[in-house]
């Protein structure tokens, strides 16, 4: 099979699926026809086209603000290529990703069920618009801050090539001590505040975001305090010692000048939502009216903040102490947030089917009787044998040519 059925194919076929059942998601017709255009073509001309179509969708039309920094990643993408040659395309990656997400959502029950149940809708229908929503915002965005990490990369490649030089220089003059490069031993903490404080909307509202108003506060409490009908337990660990852990880990990259591009689109992502709700709640209060209905202020806190901690938790989890309190080593698909391991699996599984290039159109995803069924190249089998410590057997089965994910 070439990668053009390949993708028409199968991935369509994911995404929508001709046996629909009540709780598969209902795609706009405008949506589709971009969809079925990027997938057929995946070129640039067709990613902005997919993603104004995702825009104008009726779950966020009015907020396509949101998505400010998705054209600027393009940009910078341009321009650091030439600088970095070995840096790979985001732009169309988030879209993969968000293909993925929508295929692997209708055709594996267990991790639709638990995105359901981890939201504070109360129909399934709005269960269903919940996750569109809140997967547009997190597939999309997750990597916005890539432009940060490629600008520390940029800095310190031109000042190893400037060492390097220099130390070579000192050689030939019989000075072999080599000096450190420059590399920025800290980031200013005054940019990180800046975006970091986000003052209460509401202050008459749910008790659940009362008293949070810092971007890590409100991620520490959507990991501590789940939606109230999920069916697993809810977390052990508290609030003031999940946001003291994030506070201090953060602290610690700051100082020793590293950037989690993850943790950096989560707090943009917060940050810019905050500023748009915020303006919208604010102008209709001063018109004595309720919140317009297209910015209400529950949305930002439940949606938009679980959006958040998904991309928060996608590069930073495997690193931390997280995935020992949450997973006992691993990332599982109802704990600690469900939409965080959709993205997670979803960018892996990118990684693995893109290898070492640039190209997106390899999904090489099919769908069998009782699994999804994905058939690695034998250069993506040295990605997975680094990366597939992270996934509980109680979702995804590595066998020795093949990966199964269990419906």
């Amino acid at each position: 099979m070439n990668s053009k059925n390949n993708i028409l194919d199968d991935i369509k076929k994911l995404i929508f699926p001709e046996d629909k059942s009540s709780d598969h998601l209902m795609i706009e017709e405008k949506l589709k026809n971009g969809i079925e255009n990027f997938v057929d073509n995946p070129n640039e001309e067709q990613a902005k086209d997919l993603y104004e179509k995702i825009k104008e969708s009726k779950l966020i039309k009015n907020k396509e603000n949101i998505f400010d920094r998705v054209d600027d990643l393009l940009d910078y993408e341009k321009t650091f290529k030439n600088i970095i040659p070995r840096h790979r395309d985001h732009y169309r990656h988030s879209l993969s990703v968000y293909l993925l997400g929508l295929g692997i959502y209708n055709s594996c029950k267990k991790i639709r069920s638990a995105i359901n149940e981890d939201t504070f809708a109360e129909s399934l229908d709005s269960a269903k618009n919940s996750f569109l929503l809140r997967w547009s915002l997190t597939a999309c965005l997750h990597d916005s801050a890539y432009p940060l990490e490629l600008t520390l990369k940029a800095f310190n490649q031109y000042s190893k090539g400037m060492h390097k030089k220099q130390f070579n220089n000192n050689s030939e003059s019989g000075n072999k001590k080599k000096e450190d490069f420059f590399s920025f031993a800290s980031i200013q903490n005054s940019l990180y505040k800046k975006f970091n404080i986000l003052p209460i909307i509401d202050a008459d509202g749910p008790d659940f975001y009362k008293k949070k108003d810092t971007a890590l506060g409100l991620i520490a409490n959507r990991l501590a305090n789940p939606p109230q009908n999920r069916r697993i337990k809810k977390s052990l660990l508290s609030y003031e010692t999940l946001v003291t852990y994030l506070n201090e880990e953060l602290d610690s990259y700051l100082k020793n000048g590293r950037i989690d591009h993850g943790i950096f689109s989560a707090i943009i992502l917060l940050n810019r939502a905050h500023e748009l709700y915020s303006n919208a709640y604010l102008d209709k209060k001063k018109k004595a009216s309720k919140v317009t209905i297209d910015w209400p202020t529950k949305e930002f806190y439940c949606e938009v903040v679980d959006a958040a901690t998904a991309i928060f938790l996608h590069n930073f989890y495997k690193f931390s102490s997280l995935k020992n309190w949450f997973g006992k080593g691993f990332y599982k698909y109802n704990t600690p947030n469900p939409l965080g391991f959709l993205l997670f699996f979803c960018d892996t599984l990118c990684e693995w089917l893109r290898e070492d290039k640039d190209d997106i159109t390899q999904f090489r995803l099919y769908s069998e009787t009782n699994s999804l069924k994905y058939i690695p190249s034998n250069t993506a089998k040295k990605n997975i044998n680094k990366s597939k410590k992270f996934f509980a057997k109680d979702l995804i089965v590595f066998r020795k040519n093949s990966i199964f994910i269990k419906h």
